[in-house]
């Protein structure tokens, strides 16, 4: 636990310089394109959106896919 907080101390005083704080956007929205991928993959093999064998996947990608909305600006171009 102690090792996971150090951890993430140093990501978010990493990304305090804008260029930082790019790169690690950039690298939790393909966190998210895959975490959505793995998801739909599961659902799709599992037959049934809602299998409990899929739903830790989903977990997953809803809380990365929310964490870049929350965090991250959208890129230059892209509508939110």
């Amino acid at each position: 636990m102690r090792l996971t907080l150090v951890a993430l101390t140093a990501t978010v005083v990493g990304l305090t310089t804008p260029a930082a704080a790019d790169q690690g956007c950039e690298h939790m929205r393909q966190l998210c394109k895959d975490a959505t991928a793995g998801a739909a993959k599961c659902a799709k093999q599992e037959k049934s959106e809602a299998s409990p064998n899929c739903k830790p996947l989903i977990n997953v990608r809803e809380a990365t896919c929310a964490q870049v909305e929350i965090i991250c600006k959208p890129p230059v171009g892209e509508p939110k």
